[in-house]
């Protein structure tokens, strides 16, 4: 295993961190040291400022006070032309000149330049007595070369003093300069070293990131990529990499295994989902098939019992002797005739599930089909006193539609209706067009209603709800689904309202398509 295995992105934070900020210090040391460097050649350069080159200064103005048209000049002006205004110039030059030397000496003198001093002043002491002696030779009006004889003063020395002076300061130029060179020699090398030193150092701590992120942090992340496109297109049969990294990747690396597991799963739950489904869908198909089977071959003899009841009822072959016979006789012909209704719904809603349903359209007069079954409906009602009234236009309007199949729809509302309304209730029917050109037609009774959250589940198949004593009316629950279900197949939607004591109103909604001439 590698020895940076473990050496986590937080951690590369701190090392880049660390050698940023070395970077810095390492930055401002050398950038102090450089400017220390740099402030000493200054105070050198200050120091020859004030030294030699002072010195040169004091030496120039030195050489101008002794030379042409200063006090040696001055003074042979004095002995050859006799004039008194010479004496002043010589003597004035002399004090300048005495200055100067008091000048150059305070600064500092070397050995040789004390040297060469000493010999300046006893020059200039010679020459002090020198113009006392000629002014003093002048007025007893002695001649030129008489004075000149008695007051020459010998130059010599004083010029070999002046060129030792000139020889001691170039000497100072030279090691000044050479002191100056190499302090800028150092400076450059110390900046050189600092420039090369962080070149180094940036250099190094980009590549290592560089190398690091890579290493440590690109490679992994485009194998775990790669990993959850593979987990994408649900290929969940290898492990996900990096899990055992002590990092910020193995904690993603974990998650997106957690992520593969739960895919794994969930694939497995599903696996057994789908068998789940199709064991249900076969079951579902064999119980459709087996009610199909069951509802045909029930219709036969129910059609038998009803049949043949309504003859005995009837007395076709002659009058029953007991009462008895007849009330019996009733309740049989009552109980087939609602056991084929429940048959048949059974046999409606598995052919609906089995998806064999198909509507036989053509025009139907709306009005026509309410009326026929209030026509079936007002025996019952008449002899419970129920009282049918029928607001909706006996006339129309026509609509696209199975006749058989909407007859059913208004014969399932209805029969409800009378059937859940206490004896002297009211059943009406309206029929009107809504907003947007749909039509509605209304069945309101004023029967036992239901509670709102109890709508839902008669809505739904096999859906019962509790009538008290009404109970006895009941029959599969399928009456209100398989209304529903055939709106919906026309197109239209199935409202309910009701609330408990109060009735019950249903409305069935006809899309706008489905009207004929609805303008």
């Amino acid at each position: 295993m590698s020895p940076l295995s473990f050496l986590k992105i937080k951690t590369l934070t701190v090392i880049v961190a660390i050698v940023l900020a070395t970077f810095a210090g390492m930055t401002v040391l050398s950038s102090y040291y450089i400017n220390r460097q740099v402030s000493s050649v200054g105070d050198r350069w200050q120091e020859f400022r004030e030294g030699p080159a002072k010195k040169v200064a004091i030496l120039s103005d030195l050489r101008n006070a002794l030379g042409y048209g200063g006090m040696i000049h001055n003074f042979k002006n004095l002995i050859l032309r006799q004039d008194r205004k010479y004496i002043l110039k010589a003597s004035l030059d002399i004090l300048n000149i005495t200055a100067l030397l008091t000048s150059y000496q305070n600064i500092g003198l070397s050995v040789r330049e004390k040297a060469a001093m000493d010999i300046l002043d006893s020059r200039l002491t010679k020459y002090e007595k020198a113009i006392a002696v000629a002014e003093k030779m002048a007025g007893e009006g002695r001649t030129s070369k008489e004075i000149d004889a008695v007051v020459h003063v010998n130059d010599d020395l004083a010029i070999s003093a002046m060129l030792a002076i000139v020889g001691e300061l170039e000497q100072a130029y030279a090691d000044e300069g050479s002191r100056v060179e190499q302090l800028v020699a150092e400076t450059n090398r110390t900046s050189n070293t600092v420039f090369i030193a962080s070149l180094v150092l940036a250099f190094g701590s980009i590549g290592f990131t560089l190398w690091f992120m890579y290493l440590r942090v690109l490679a992994p992340i485009r194998v775990l990529s790669e990993s959850m496109q593979e987990i994408s297109r649900r290929n969940t049969s290898e492990p996900v990499p990096g899990t055992m990294r002590d990092d910020e990747i193995g904690d993603m690396a974990r998650t997106v295994e957690v992520f593969r597991n739960v895919i794994v799963e969930r694939k497995s739950f599903e696996a057994s989902l789908i068998e789940s489904r199709e064991l249900a869908e076969s079951s579902n198909r064999a119980k459709t098939d087996f009610l199909a089977n069951m509802s045909h071959e029930l219709r036969t003899p129910l059609n038998g019992i009803i049949g043949l009841s309504e003859v005995i009822r009837e007395g076709t072959f002659g009058p029953l002797e007991n009462d008895k016979y007849a009330e019996y006789i009733n309740e049989i012909h009552d109980s087939g005739s609602h056991l084929l209704a429940v048959v048949q719904n059974i046999l409606d809603v598995s052919e609906i599930d089995s998806s064999s349903v198909a509507l036989k359209e053509e025009s139907v007069n709306l009005g026509s089909v309410i009326q026929d079954c209030l026509r079936e409906l007002a025996q019952n009602a008449e002899a419970r006193n129920i009282s049918l009234r029928n607001h909706a236009d006996p006339s129309g309007p026509m609509v696209h539609a199975d006749p058989g199949r909407i007859t059913q729809i208004f014969n399932n509302v209805l029969t409800n209706a009378v059937k859940f309304t206490p004896d002297g209730g009211d059943v009406s029917i309206d029929s009107f067009f809504e907003e947007g050109g749909t039509l509605a037609i209304s069945i309101t009774d004023t029967g036992i209603g239901m509670a709102r959250d109890a709508i839902n589940e008669a809505l739904s198949p096999f859906g019962q709800v509790n009538r008290g004593h009404f109970a006895k009316h009941e029959g599969t629950g399928l009456g209100l689904y398989l209304t529903r279900i055939l709106v919906e197949m026309h197109g239209g939607v199935l409202k309910v309202k009701s609330a408990v004591d109060r009735g019950t109103r249903v409305t069935v909604i006809l899309p706008k398509e489905r009207i004929i001439d609805s303008e």
